[in-house]
């Protein structure tokens, strides 16, 4: 019931605003099934500065400064938030962890469960907030880049990570799914 009700609202709020900005087709049509007028729905595309995010941004050194190896790097980069799914993040960090992979766990931000992550993600590597300039670096040092969110529009990160070179392996679920070209760009999980 509590969901009807919520349905209800948002469509309710945005059948009464003149325009409604969407970053991709994919978000517009979800909006439309979910009752929102098509007529208000215009696409915003969204870019990226290149400069900050391309390959070659690639550090060895750097990402040797942050881990203290040469081990693979799994990074996820973006707030560290329950809404981000990161209960998933902390169970691919424990499924590593139980096989004995011989990688790195990057995690980039911070937010309200970053206390539990630092708890649960031990051997995990915490970096805070980044600013634009060391992020690119960052994701054009690792190797992959995860991410679970299923409530993303869009999920800029995605794009930023692709941008760089890291591969994403990124949850099939919002409006990030449609950055990543499931085997091709990148991986789509469950």
């Amino acid at each position: 019931a509590s969901e009807f009700l919520i349905t209800n609202l948002y469509r309710k709020f945005y059948n009464r605003c003149n325009l409604v900005y969407v970053p991709t087709d994919f978000m517009i049509k979800e909006l439309v099934e979910h009752g929102i007028s098509q007529k208000l729905l215009k696409q915003w595309h969204r870019g990226l500065d290149t400069s900050l995010f391309h390959p070659g941004r690639k550090d060895e050194a750097y990402i040797r400064s942050v881990t203290g190896n040469e081990k693979p790097c799994l990074l996820y980069a973006s707030r560290i938030v329950w809404e981000k799914n990161i209960e998933t993040l902390f169970n691919i960090y424990d499924e590593a962890e139980a096989q004995q992979l011989d990688v790195n766990f990057i995690v980039a931000g911070n937010g309200v469960a970053e206390p539990e992550a630092r708890k649960r993600m031990k051997n995990a590597f915490f970096m805070g907030h980044l600013d634009q300039e060391n992020l690119g670096k960052l994701y054009a040092s690792a190797d992959i880049f995860v991410f679970p969110s299923i409530s993303e529009t869009y999920g800029n990160v995605v794009m930023e990570a692709t941008a760089c070179g890291c591969i994403p392996v990124i949850a099939r679920g919002g409006g990030s799914q449609v950055l990543v070209e499931d085997g091709v760009t990148g991986f789509l999980c469950e």
